[in-house]
């Protein structure tokens, strides 16, 4: 391809891989063999590939873009420079290829930062906190005699706080969703 060829034309096709599409077990060797991942994009807002470099303990060199910002903390998870700026890229990627200690903090800040914020046990426990702020703040009780809820916690959250109907099994009903890295 073109960017091969770039490549070996600036003598970096040697340390630098096109893979191509990767899955399951293979998609997470890649991501284990790697040191960087760098993902220059001009519009995504909150790809799963970030997510899982996150996972993988990878530092992240990533645009200012959208929703980029709430997945890496600029300095700390990996480096946000603004889109199109070529020569920041260029700037984070030697800086982190060649200072192994900041790329061995940033890939420990990286991972923590999925652990804390990104699996599914983190958001059904921000969401279940959410719903315990809105069943504190109006009682939601009369409306659930009525209505059925699909929660995507635990049913727990709502029957701890008076939502259970009398007589009648609770109305809330839970759904599970992928768990990520289990691709």
């Amino acid at each position: 391809t073109e960017l091969q060829r770039l490549a070996s034309e600036l003598g970096v096709g040697h340390v630098v891989r096109f893979l191509g599409p990767r899955y399951g077990e293979e998609k997470w060797a890649a991501y284990g063999d790697a040191d960087v991942f760098c993902y220059p994009t001009l519009g995504d807002a909150a790809p799963l590939v970030v997510l899982e470099a996150l996972a993988a303990g990878l530092p992240i060199i990533t645009t200012r873009t959208r929703g980029m910002a709430s997945l890496v903390d600029d300095g700390v998870t990996g480096v946000l420079v603004d889109a199109g700026d070529h020569d920041g890229v260029a700037d984070a990627l030697f800086e982190l290829l060649t200072c192994e200690s900041r790329r061995r903090q940033m890939a420990v800040a990286a991972q923590a930062r999925f652990l804390e914020n990104f699996t599914a046990d983190a958001f059904r426990q921000r969401f279940e906190e959410a719903m315990v702020r809105v069943v504190k703040a109006r009682p939601l009780a009369p409306a659930l005699s009525r209505r059925h809820v699909l929660h995507a916690g635990s049913p727990g959250v709502l029957r701890r706080h008076g939502c259970k109907r009398e007589g009648r099994q609770s109305p809330v009903r839970t759904a599970e969703g992928p768990r990520l890295g289990a691709s």
